[in-house]
């Protein structure tokens, strides 16, 4: 029964965002559990790493996690754990994926895999993690750390094999994310397939966010040459956002919740500037659905009374390709992990009844479904795997479904 009502709370959410409703009535579609705002790197683009972060530094207690799960587990799927901190540094992580899978949510783990777990890694996969996405940008050690700083790249190959080896490849997915820098644009090809050999089940190429920085200063240090993996201008810069884009995380999510249990607005609002409210105090569908949310949510619609973050953040461009993917994985019958979060090349031609345009030349295989949506969205496929590209990043399935 509780996978009805979380397909229901989906689609009520998605309705909510495709007629930009101020009151949504429903739970997000996912939450975002910050499991510690402490991290062993200093990443530049990150306000952790920057020390732009003035947030207190803590660790979430479990009887926080706890209640979110008991709020959700019955209109909410997935949790993930991440934010902006290394949820490897927490002593009971274990016990908070045990928390979670207890209600029969899937769990999301980000982590840069630069330690072991607490307990080591059969017992971190034995607490049941579906999907655990590593993030590492390069296959050598000078541009691995021109980025991830205090990072040493052997270690994190050596823990992932370690990783690899111990994992049960139908229970959960392992995914690696390349950060898209000027410094490796040209090793994705040979990442896919390093990865591949690997066993790694899929790998992302993601966009730059640029954040909070010196725009003009990381533009010219990090972004790539290449225009199609980026989505700001050569200088930095968003093209313009026009009126009327409702933002697709304010319906669907994730509810961030930060360490103390503070509910934060998104990643945009890294250091908590809008006060919204603490699960303590408050449920997540009080917090979702209260009169700040929804005022925010109103003023999202008109460039003069956005705040000047929304305005510099690209969610607002890639609403519409977010909510494509959720709906096709939605058509789909077939609970496949892989066939879920990689999405499906044929299924999205079939959907749409483009099934023609997959048989084209690699360079033709751009589909426009402006006439379908309010903005165009491309499929692509790629000899290294299927890929749907939503706007913000790239996805490859490198490994065969089991």
């Amino acid at each position: 029964m509780s996978h009805v009502f979380r397909l229901l709370n989906s689609y009520q959410a998605k309705e909510a965002y495709g007629r930009k409703l101020d009151y949504p009535n429903c739970f997000p579609a996912s939450i975002l559990l910050e499991t510690t705002n402490r991290c062993n790197f200093q990443c530049p683009l990150c306000p952790t790493g920057s020390n732009l972060l003035t947030r207190p530094k803590g660790f979430l207690p479990l009887e926080l996690a706890q209640k979110a799960f008991d709020e959700t587990a019955r209109f909410v799927e997935e949790v993930s754990l991440g934010f902006f901190g290394e949820p490897l540094l927490h002593p009971e992580l274990i016990n908070i994926i045990k928390a979670a899978k207890d209600k029969d949510m899937r769990v999301k783990l980000f982590t840069n895999l630069s330690m072991q777990p607490p307990g080591g890694w059969k017992q971190l996969l034995t607490a049941g993690p579906d999907h655990i996405i590593v993030s590492a940008d390069s296959l050598r050690q000078q541009n691995y750390a021109e980025y991830r700083k205090n990072g040493n790249l052997a270690e994190v190959k050596n823990n992932l094999a370690d990783l690899l080896a111990f994992r049960d490849k139908n229970k959960t997915m392992i995914e690696m994310q390349m950060l898209a820098m000027k410094q490796n644009e040209g090793e994705w090809p040979e990442y896919v397939e390093w990865c591949r050999r690997m066993g790694v089940d899929l790998v992302k190429l993601k966009y730059l966010h640029l954040g909070h920085a010196d725009v003009a200063k990381v533009a010219e240090t990090y972004l790539p040459d290449n225009s199609h993996l980026r989505y700001y201008n050569s200088n930095g810069w968003l093209p313009d956002i026009k009126d009327d884009l409702a933002c697709h995380e304010l319906y669907l999510g994730p509810a961030v919740i930060a360490w103390d249990g503070s509910f934060i607005l998104c990643c945009q609002d890294f250091d908590g500037k809008f006060e919204l409210g603490n699960i303590r105090d408050m449920s997540i569908w009080e917090f979702w659905n209260s009169f700040s949310m929804a005022r925010i949510r109103s003023s999202i619609l008109s460039k003069k009374e956005r705040d000047k973050m929304c305005n510099s953040c690209p969610s607002l461009l890639m609403g519409d390709l977010v909510l494509e993917r959720i709906t096709i994985n939605q058509h789909e019958e077939s609970s496949d992990l892989f066939q879920e979060e990689a999405g499906d090349t044929e299924g999205i031609a079939k959907t749409e009844g483009i099934a023609e345009e997959i048989e084209k030349p690699l360079e033709e295989r751009m589909v426009d479904f402006s006439r379908h949506e309010k903005r165009a969205r491309e499929v692509r496929r790629y000899n290294c795997g299927d890929i749907v590209d939503y706007g913000s990043y790239r996805t490859f399935t490198v490994r065969e479904k089991p």
